[in-house]
């Protein structure tokens, strides 16, 4: 009993994962393959998501069109 109870309370502190949350969507699209293989390492470097970072890039392109 203890266990499931600790496994409640650290289920209570971990943040909700995109998947599961309502403000998020699963997006797929192709990349040439060392373009991911780039992506991947430096996100890696950075300990950052590569959604995170593909979401910052797209964030910066969309400031740059006059949409």
């Amino acid at each position: 009993m203890k266990a499931a109870k600790e496994g409640e309370a650290n289920a209570e502190q971990l943040p909700q994962s995109k998947r599961t949350s309502p403000d998020y969507v699963k997006v797929g699209f192709h990349l040439p393959k060392k373009l991911h293989k780039r992506l991947k390492v430096i996100a890696a470097d950075l300990e950052k998501e590569m959604s995170d970072c593909a979401a910052e890039a797209i964030e910066d392109w969309l400031k740059k069109q006059s949409h």
